[in-house]
């Protein structure tokens, strides 16, 4: 069964990306509109609404947690998530990307059941460019979500 993000996600993700309706470029020069949006038609100049953006969104965290889905579906051992490991790998593949995931230690440390050891492997994932702890802070509040046990009345996840 396809798991699917919690109701908690997206403000987490908006938090960690940022919303801008006009395009920018990230700290590697990248076009991005938003909620870290890229891609060909991310352009200098252009400029969404809150419908766009919200629109894009929703595409993007069901290609991400597609990628999560995937590469739990891959590993050798069919491993347990909670909804809050989950979050945490959408997140991350969010802002790295399916091969940068498939190809974590994180991956393979929840594939071999080292739960605490895939959590500290966030922290491997910080560098943008020369600057080697750009990204510390988020990955910091990923480890967190990854770390944090599910509360008994968790709200659904959402389909996207």
């Amino acid at each position: 069964m396809d798991r699917k993000v919690s109701a908690h996600f997206i403000p987490f993700l908006e938090n960690e990306e940022g919303v801008r309706l006009t395009a920018y470029q990230d700290a590697k020069g990248v076009w991005t509109i938003g909620v870290g949006h890229t891609g060909k038609e991310v352009v200098e100049g252009l400029v969404w609404t809150q419908a766009e953006c919200d629109h894009h969104l929703l595409l993007d965290i069901a290609w991400a947690t597609f990628a999560v889905n995937q590469a739990m579906a891959s590993l050798k051992n069919p491993r347990y998530i909670s909804q809050n490991q989950f979050d945490a790998l959408v997140s991350f593949t969010f802002n790295e990307g399916a091969a940068a995931l498939r190809s974590s230690c994180i991956m393979r440390y929840i594939g071999q059941g080292y739960y605490d050891a895939a959590a500290k492997a966030f922290l491997n994932w910080e560098r943008v460019g020369n600057n080697a702890h750009m990204l510390h802070n988020r990955r910091m509040r990923e480890k967190a979500l990854f770390e944090t046990p599910d509360p008994p009345d968790l709200p659904p996840s959402i389909a996207v």
